[in-house]
């Protein structure tokens, strides 16, 4: 989303990107975190329209959801499910994500899902 917001920004100005999300939640070392996630963080802070939040408590994050028009989930995890889609979608966004692992069934025809054919470093999450 950080590669291509300029130029959403460019064609509709005045648009805002949020952005809420942490590796902590995790449970991520804050040095690990910093060393795989430090450039993104601060390539938030540093692109004009793009406000970080990182992670917010479930009672902040819902009045923020309700405020947006779209969740753009651009998710590389083979999920089961999606919290934070079901989130958004219990809070009337639209949603656009991946076609991948559980997001077509957990969106249930109610998202614009991209096709990942073609991807190739996407991660795969075992325990």
């Amino acid at each position: 989303m950080l590669k291509v917001f300029p130029e959403i920004r460019q064609a509709t100005p005045g648009t805002r990107l949020k952005v809420f999300s942490i590796m902590k939640v995790h449970q991520t070392d804050d040095n690990e975190n910093q060393l795989f996630f430090g450039q993104l963080y601060r390539l938030c802070q540093e692109t004009e329209g793009v406000e970080y939040f990182g992670s917010l408590p479930q009672p902040e994050l819902v009045p923020q959801l309700r405020s947006v028009a779209v969740l753009a989930y651009p998710n590389t995890y083979l999920e089961t499910s999606s919290i934070a889609v079901m989130e958004a979608m219990a809070s009337g966004c639209r949603i656009v994500t991946s076609e991948l692992a559980a997001l077509p069934e957990t969106t249930a025809g109610f998202a614009r899902l991209v096709s990942m054919s073609g991807v190739k470093n996407f991660a795969l999450i075992t325990n």
